[in-house]
Order: C-alpha cells, then structure tokens, then sequence
C-alpha cells in the first residue's frame, strides 16, 4: 500500500472516530465534569454531574429518564443569581434539588417527588430561598445521605 493510501485510510478513521464522539456527547450531553460536596473542607461526597448550561439543555433537563446512577446527576448553570423554581413536569426520578448561588454554596435543598400524568397546573414547584446560580439534581436521599446541608459547598474538580 502506497502512504497517500494508507494516510488517506487514516484520515477516513480519525474523522469516523470525531463523528462517533460527537454523536456520543449529544446523546449523553455535551459535558461531564466531576466535583465533590465539601463542608469545611471535608469531602462529603464525589459526584459526575452532566452540564445543562443552555436554555433548551435546562428545559430538557432529566425529563423522561427512568434512572440515575449512584453518584451521578446534573448541573444547571445560569449566567447570573435569579430566583429559581423547578418542576417535575415528565422526570421520573425522584431527586433532590439543590440551589446553590455564584461561589456553588448551597442556599436550600428540596426534595421532589415525581408527578406522572399531572397537569402543569397542578405541578409543585421548588424554589430556591435566595437567588441562586446554579442548581444540581441527584437521586432523591443523596444530601440526606452524605450529610449535605446549607452552607456547605461544590467544589468542582478542574
């Protein structure tokens, strides 16, 4: 095989894995990072959170998933501190909701609770205290179970 083959085989591969990537991000959302709750400089807990950082990603959210592994969950990021309030129009899971403000520190926790076939209308919503910046979505029981409370604080791994 000649090298203009054989770079041109190559070529076709690289491009085929960097279409494959691509696919694969959008599938699972553009980007995951990891970051741990923290208090006092003790770690409470490692999480691998997916980013929903424009606004058809945050609409989107966790809507019609069934499941979420242990750890893993979802960061809404806003440009600015705003009063923010969620529902659970279409999510299955229930989870715990966590407002944070522009330093990740945690204002308020809520617990949701799912809300299959109700009208919009009729879905609670959950808000936070204080303007918040950020919001995280974990597996319902996750603070409770790794002592997370206001005040304490995500740490985002670089």
């Amino acid at each position: 095989m000649e090298k203009s083959e054989i770079f041109k085989l190559v070529s076709v591969g690289f491009a085929a894995a960097l279409i494959g990537m691509g696919i694969t991000n959008y599938l699972l959302n553009d980007e995951t990072i990891d970051a741990s709750f923290v208090s006092s400089n003790d770690t409470l807990a490692e999480v691998s959170l997916e980013v929903a950082d424009t606004s058809s990603e945050r609409r989107k959210g966790l809507m019609n998933r069934t499941s979420l592994t242990k750890n893993h969950g979802m960061l809404f990021k806003y440009q600015e501190d705003d009063d923010r309030w969620f529902w659970m129009k279409n999510t299955y899971i229930p989870l715990d909701i966590i407002f944070l403000d522009s330093n990740y520190t945690v204002i308020n926790i809520e617990k949701a609770e799912p809300e299959p076939n109700t009208a919009e209308e009729n879905l609670a919503s959950y808000r936070s205290e204080e303007p918040a910046q950020y919001v995280v979505e974990l597996n319902q029981g996750f603070a409770e179970n790794h002592s997370i409370s206001k005040g304490d604080r995500l740490r985002i791994e670089k």
